[in-house]
């Protein structure tokens, strides 16, 4: 039975219900707005030419990689900072924004024939991300700092790799018949080293003698070490070179969990290196932009199993600079942060090996990856 004490309660409280869902509409509303004020869309639209004999996912990075930019460069909160940098910093600014900062970023084709693909590329960038790039844009120009890399892994997944010319069959782009072109767009990847550019050393423990290669071998199981082989460098159009791989083998020497061998069939791990892209396409007159992408894989010769780290940067380079040059230096960097991570890796399954057999651990248990962070 309802009294009249508890109907004038009912009646109170429902009287009360439209305040406060419109106290709540309007903290929503607040909130969202404060949201707003953060963040800048952006939007970016261009159309590319297919050329003669060019894949398609190629034209798709390249028209890609140009209405991110202009979507970039175009923001309002950059007009200041294009006039007070120079065109090259303010390029690698628009870049590292492109590549690291863009948010929800979708890319649409709008228009795709055998002559020509457009896109429009849509996202959006934080405030502060704008404001943070632009100081410190200011602050490199300031010092006559010339640090070109402008992002790591560059917006791509290791699988996000088969969706350009460098997955699958990466040799496409540097096929031998193809006419030799003069346009800088037009290069063919980098992919053979230049003789003339000093090259990683090749130790002369490479070449051991027989009873040397058995009394490492003795000396490494004794010192619970693992055995490591290190194969050439393979590049996307199947040729190989040893000369890369000797940065590899290099870090492998300073770790104290293993040894490098010769010998194939003695090897607890087989680590093998490729450089799937080394593209560059021109930014302006003055400025190019080279991508390479590379993968170091380790494999397991008794399970089989693989481990694969695959490294992509961007670099803005001037248009005077030798290219094999900047190559060489890019593929070192990469090579060597790929190598650091699958040394780490190792490190923790031997341990791991050592602890179940029973093994001594190894003295003065440092990983490569963990002395090189302290370093810096």
């Amino acid at each position: 039975m309802v009294t009249l004490r508890s109907a004038v309660c009912l009646l109170f409280l429902l009287s009360l219900a439209p305040v406060a869902f419109a106290a709540g509409k309007d903290d929503v509303s607040l909130d969202t707005a404060s949201l707003d004020k953060d963040v800048t869309s952006v939007y970016g639209t261009d159309c590319e030419k297919v050329k003669p004999g060019e894949a398609r996912s190629t034209v798709r990075v390249r028209v890609t990689d140009k209405a991110s930019y202009l979507a970039v460069s175009s923001l309002p909160d950059l007009r200041n900072a294009k006039v007070e940098l120079n065109e090259h910093d303010f390029n690698v600014m628009v870049y590292n924004l492109v590549d690291n900062n863009i948010e929800d970023m979708a890319i649409r084709t709008t228009k795709q024939t055998p002559e020509e693909i457009c896109v429009e590329v849509t996202g959006y960038i934080s405030g502060k991300n704008i404001f943070a790039a632009i100081d410190e844009a200011l602050d490199r120009q300031k010092n006559g700092e010339e640090d070109n890399v402008t992002a790591e892994n560059g917006g791509l997944a290791p699988s996000d790799l088969a969706e350009t010319e460098n997955g699958p069959q990466p040799e496409a782009e540097a096929k031998p018949e193809q006419p030799a072109k003069t346009d800088l767009a037009e290069k063919e990847p980098l992919y053979t080293p230049d003789e003339s550019i000093p090259q990683p050393p090749v130790s002369e423990s490479q070449t051991p003698s027989a009873e040397q290669e058995k009394e490492d071998y003795l000396q490494a199981k004794a010192a619970s070490k693992g055995l490591i082989y290190i194969t050439p460098t393979e590049f996307f159009n199947k040729t190989t070179s040893a000369k890369y791989a000797e940065i590899l083998r290099e870090m492998f020497v300073k770790s104290d969990y293993f040894y490098v061998t010769d010998k194939i069939e003695l090897a607890d791990y087989v680590i093998g290196s490729k450089v799937l892209r080394a593209k560059v396409d021109p930014i302006n007159k003055d400025t190019n932009r080279m991508q390479m992408v590379i993968a170091v894989e380790s494999r397991n010769t008794d399970s089989g199993e693989t481990e694969t780290e695959h490294q992509n940067r961007f670099v803005l380079f001037s248009s005077s600079e030798n290219e094999q040059k900047v190559a060489a230096k890019l593929m070192k960097q990469l090579f060597e942060k790929a190598a650091d991570k699958i040394i780490t890796e190792l490190e923790i399954a031997q341990r791991r090996k050592n602890n179940d057999a029973g093994l001594p651990a190894v003295i003065t248990p440092v990983s490569t990856s963990t002395a090189k962070k302290g370093a810096l």
